[in-house]
């Protein structure tokens, strides 16, 4: 047994659960107490979680010095947990930010998003808009109806039988 005795104690507490939400966070609750990191994983949480925090705009030192650790070994660790180096990820976090922004707000300059993004200039903002949505930002003003939840994600993609579709 992985878990020795403390199995048979989940196995019989999983049984008295009435239902299957219960025994859910029975079941991610032991094994939540279970989970052992090692100094490593630790450290790429604290890293990614910087680099997250402050969305993507801080540099590879900034983001080792956060995580107590290296650069080098921050890119070992990034490239070990997500096959990206943190600079794509911070690539990427950057164009959600900016995406959200132009999303929301319809009226923001193109040039404010840029900036409040962390892009130095508009032409790298465009660009890397289109590598990663392939469009461009001013397609993806206002996009959200006002009164959406926040983990709303819509589909931009345009049917043929969508109203206001190219054709119609």
């Amino acid at each position: 047994m992985v878990f020795g005795e403390k199995t048979r104690e989940l196995e019989s507490a999983l049984r008295a659960e009435p239902g299957l939400q219960a025994s859910a966070r029975l079941l991610d609750g032991f094994l939540l107490g279970e989970l052992r990191l090692d100094e490593a994983q630790a450290t790429f949480e604290r890293a990614l979680s910087a680099l997250v925090a402050d969305d993507g705009r801080v540099s590879v030192s900034e983001i080792a010095e956060a995580a107590t650790s290296s650069p080098r070994q921050i890119e070992r660790l990034f490239a070990r947990g997500l096959g990206f180096p943190p600079k794509t990820v911070g690539r990427v976090l950057r164009f959600q930010h900016a995406l959200r922004q132009l999303m929301t707000d319809p009226g923001i300059p193109l040039a404010e998003v840029a900036a409040d993004a962390g892009y130095f200039d508009q032409a790298h903002f465009v660009r890397d808009f289109r590598l990663f949505s392939g469009g461009v930002p001013r397609g993806y003003r206002g996009y959200y109806p006002p009164q959406v939840p926040a983990d709303f994600a819509p589909n931009v993609v345009v049917f043929v039988q969508d109203a206001g579709a190219p054709g119609l």
